[in-house]
């Protein structure tokens, strides 16, 4: 039988249970139906791919990715680079000037402990810049934003609501800092936004994926776009990766009356460290602050029962210690009333857990969607913001991927994209080369964050996840050799995307 496409003469890593490393792989109708070691074993095909030494893994699997906010941030004013206030408002004056009166400027990833100035920018400031255009610039975390005069008044926000912080005299000073009107602000802001245009976005985020090496993206969306479940569901299928989708919806008959398995995704049970809304069981560094819960037991405890009664897999934001403990708390109350289902429900971040948190969550075996990429980011030894916000014994309890894994949990690899970019390499990379003994892991483990356990998260490691006889062919061919170049892992090239054994992606 003649198969649609060899790849030969490769370093073939399949990461089955036996690491087993093959030399061809031949793929017939999107799966993958041989491998082996001999040339001459290799099934005819009128397609070849001489890979010439080249390592092929498991196309990647990033499983906590905002498709829709992506999109939107590929558009843009892109400030995670910049370092001053002065600098971000030149980039806003132009964007102004390009775009027509009453039109929406969009910025985002901004870092305020990064700029020299070390703070936000106001209302007040970007007024100065325009009262034209209204004026939003998301914070890097995505849990926060700076609005002008023009974006509160579109959002309907005033001093009296929780996380409207204010000048000296009471005024609104433009800053959201609590996720609650920081969701219902953006919601209103973007209310507007045509089919098309949203189609846009998606359509750009799913193709910017291809040159990681992602095959698969699980994408939560709804909670700050209105009207994106619709278009997400009318392009289902047409996608050049796939796409698992979560619903951010407490309304757990109507995602299921649309079709979908699952239910949730970043519903905040708590908020962003860097913003200090996330939940913590004892004060922030040097303050009295701890965080809150956005949610009371009884709506919580609604929507996991509903869920979990129709079969429905749910996940939920919880990242400080106190609301992964309303989590589970909830969830062994679920579970005691209706039996387990092995239904995987997720925990996405799982940033500070206890260890009694960690035990529950393996024995339960819920999915752990975490992002690597966050302690590279906040947790650099030289300037820890870790550190500041928690002291060093507590910061080094924050995302501790060894002590989760060998507790028998579940880990799987996401970016949290747009808060850091989509790149399993640069994940990969940073777990193995962490300098924090807690979030080290050695190289395969660390691939199978990105590869088999984001499949296993969503119910799919019988497809996907390995290179296996009877998968679909989803790969990523690599230059070189992750294994051989660990201290370099984040800067090997991705040179072919495969998914369903058609090429995606090639350079």
């Amino acid at each position: 039988m003649k198969v649609d496409l060899i790849l030969k003469n490769g370093n073939i890593r399949t990461m089955d249970l036996s690491q087993t490393v093959v030399r061809w792989v031949a793929i017939h109708k999107g799966k993958i139906v041989s491998l082996g070691d001999l040339d001459g074993n290799q099934p005819e095909s009128d397609c070849c791919i001489d890979l010439n030494g080249r390592t092929v893994l498991p196309g990647f699997i990033d499983t906590h990715t905002h498709g829709s906010l992506t999109g939107i941030s590929l558009s843009s004013i892109d400030v995670r680079e910049d370092s001053s206030l002065e600098g971000i408002f030149e980039k806003i004056r132009a964007r102004c000037q390009s775009t027509p009166t009453g039109g929406l400027v969009t910025v985002t990833n901004l870092a305020a402990e990064n700029l020299k100035e070390n703070r936000f920018p106001t209302r007040k400031e970007l007024d100065k810049i325009s009262s034209l255009h209204p004026i939003q610039i998301h914070h890097v975390t995505m849990h926060g934003c700076v609005l002008n005069s023009l974006a509160m008044e579109i959002a309907q926000v005033d001093s009296g609501m929780r996380g409207v912080e204010t000048y000296d005299d009471g005024s609104p000073n433009g800053i959201l800092s609590d996720d609650t009107v920081y969701f219902e602000a953006s919601n209103r802001i973007s209310a507007s936004t045509p089919e098309a245009t949203i189609e846009s976005y998606i359509t750009s985020f799913t193709s910017s994926v291809l040159p990681k090496g992602v095959t698969t993206v699980h994408s939560l969306d709804a909670q700050d776009l209105p009207g994106d479940t619709e278009v997400w569901h009318h392009l289902m299928g047409t996608h050049p990766v796939h796409v698992v989708n979560y619903v951010e919806s407490l309304d757990v008959d109507h995602v299921r009356a649309l079709g979908y398995p699952r239910v949730g995704g970043c519903i905040c049970l708590d908020g962003s460290r860097i913003m200090r809304t996330m939940a913590l069981n004892q004060p922030y560094e040097g303050s009295t602050e701890s965080g809150a819960l956005y949610y009371d037991d009884e709506t919580i405890y609604r929507f996991m029962s509903r869920a979990h009664s129709l079969d429905m897999q749910f996940a939920m934001h919880a990242a400080g210690d106190r609301a992964i403990d309303q989590y589970l708390r909830i969830y062994q109350r679920v579970v005691k009333e209706q039996g387990r289902k092995n239904l995987r429900h997720r925990i996405e971040h799982f940033s500070l857990p206890s260890q009694q948190a960690i035990e529950l969550a393996a024995e339960y075996q819920i999915a752990l969607p975490m992002q690597p990429a966050f302690a590279k980011l906040w947790d650099v030894p030289a300037n820890s913001v870790y550190e500041k916000l928690f002291g060093r014994q507590r910061a080094d309890r924050v995302e501790p991927f060894r002590e989760i894994l060998a507790a028998g949990c579940t880990v799987c690899g996401g970016s949290d994209s747009p808060v850091t970019p989509i790149d399993p390499l640069g994940g990969i990379h940073a777990l193995v080369n962490s300098p924090h003994p807690q979030r080290t892991l050695d190289i395969t483990s660390a691939i199978k964050l990105f590869t088999i356990n984001g499949a296993w998260a969503a119910h799919e490691e019988t497809q996907k996840g390995t290179i296996e006889v009877g998968k679909l062919a989803d790969l990523v061919v690599l230059s070189k050799d992750p294994y051989l170049e660990q201290s370099r892992i984040k800067d090997i090239p991705v040179e072919i995307t495969i998914v369903e054994g058609k090429i995606a992606f090639a350079v």
